[in-house]
């Protein structure tokens, strides 16, 4: 049996939530009211307390590989901008024509690890990849332009 290991689901209070990332009470409360984070509340009737779940784990694109850092939303905006060469600005022209894919997690937009890999290999091609070799040979000269760098 060949499992991948899940991380573990972490369910934080309303207060933890905000001390975590950043965001009032209220705004915590609405997005759980409007279905934005998970959350569940305890008992389940209108006076219980709400647990949210962590959404730093979001999965951004359907399990590919056999790694699960791929799998998951943890680049910020401004480091795939910087990974990929371009102003924030830059990219957020990309996310609006469609061609970048983020999770909002709070208030900040993530990135996978395999959406960051795609994106850096058709920028440095030109176009998407039509395969596992082409993806490499994308990778492998955006890694040496980045060593001819420093």
């Amino acid at each position: 049996m060949n499992r991948t290991k899940q991380p573990e689901r972490r369910w934080f209070s309303v207060a933890e939530f905000c001390a975590k990332y950043g965001v009032l009470r209220g705004t915590a409360r609405r997005w759980a009211r409007q279905g934005k984070v998970s959350s569940i509340r305890v008992p389940a009737v209108p006076r219980g307390r709400i647990y949210i779940l962590d959404p730093q784990w979001t999965q951004i694109d359907a399990p590919t590989t056999g790694d699960p850092s791929d799998w998951y939303c943890c680049l910020r905006q401004c480091e795939v901008a910087t990974l990929l060469g371009v102003t924030a600005r830059g990219l957020r022209y990309m996310e609006s024509a469609g061609k970048a894919r983020y999770r909002l997690v709070g208030h900040r937009k993530l990135y996978s690890v395999s959406e960051v890999r795609r994106l850096i290999t058709q920028r440095v091609l030109g176009h998407n990849p039509t395969n596992q070799r082409k993806k490499r040979h994308g990778m492998l000269r955006w890694a040496t332009w980045q060593l001819a760098q420093k």
